[in-house]
């Protein structure tokens, strides 16, 4: 009993050492070099921006900004996709093999039920678009109206 209590405690020294080292690998330095960003609005950030300017920075990115639910809805529409796909191919599976077992191989007695589904995956697919142009047009909003207001107040 007491040679189990020391194993397990042992085992958890082991295991809170070894979480404790990779966490110490995982601190940058300080002479750690900062990465180059892929941000557009790199030039802006060593700028300060009023209250407004930085609200519209926001809308872009971060959780509950629009673009945030732009490319929420856009991921949810690709999942649509998929479903809807699924179900278009089980239905057409079934359909097949019951006409089959029913002696009439020709006949599609799920057939209205499919259409109806393969509007719905172009209907998905034309929402699927919107979401895309409207994120990228809201980046370049962004970006446009920006490089606007900045051109103005240094004029």
């Amino acid at each position: 009993m007491k040679n189990e209590s020391c194993l397990r405690n042992g085992a958890r020294i082991i295991f809170f050492g070894t979480l404790l080292a990779v966490s110490l690998m995982l601190v940058p330095t300080s002479d750690a070099k900062k990465q180059p960003s892929n941000d557009p609005f790199e030039a802006f950030t060593s700028e300060k921006f009023d209250r407004e300017q930085t609200m519209v920075l926001n809308l872009k990115k971060g959780v509950g900004s629009s673009g945030y639910y732009l490319l929420h809805s856009l991921n949810q529409t690709r999942q649509m996709m998929e479903d809807i796909d699924k179900a278009i191919k089980q239905a057409e599976a079934v359909d097949r093999t019951f006409a089959k077992s029913r002696g009439k191989p020709d006949s599609r007695f799920l057939e209205r039920a499919q259409l109806k589904m393969i509007r719905a995956r172009e209907t998905a697919q034309q929402l699927e678009t919107h979401l895309q142009e409207a994120f990228y047009d809201l980046k370049k909003d962004i970006e446009d109206t920006i490089a606007f207001d900045e051109g103005r107040r240094k004029n």
